[in-house]
């Protein structure tokens, strides 16, 4: 059971966490859009990717000793071929295929659209 959560909270985690990394690797060439953190953008987003970092290594850590087949963490294992099999993909496939959307809204129409239910 333990090692279904590790499982679940390594392959969730990153994905919040790779968006931030991201903008913080821009610097100041990111864009930012109308809703953001002001000067608080960068700390936040450090402390964010930090905690992640930390929080995956716990993750990956042996969750008993000695160490058996019956409770070894399988998590790193399934983290690594999954990155792995997405870091391939996107080298073989997604930077050919993959199109940036064009923003076809103007302000007001997205202002309008998101009071609609």
């Amino acid at each position: 059971m333990r090692s279904r959560t590790a499982v679940n909270v390594l392959g969730i985690t990153p994905a919040y966490a790779i968006p931030v990394f991201l903008r913080l690797r821009a610097g100041d060439t990111f864009q930012q859009g109308p809703w953001n953190l002001g000067r608080f953008s960068k700390p936040l987003g450090f402390i964010a990717v930090t905690y992640v970092v930390v929080l995956t290594v716990f993750f990956c850590l042996p969750q008993a000793y000695p160490m058996q087949v019956d409770n070894f963490n399988y998590a790193p294992i399934t983290l690594g071929v999954v990155l792995l099999f997405a870091w391939i993909s996107w080298i073989t496939t997604g930077r050919k295929n993959y199109d940036m959307p064009t923003p076809t809204r103007t302000a007001e129409e997205a202002a309008i659209a998101g009071g609609m239910v």
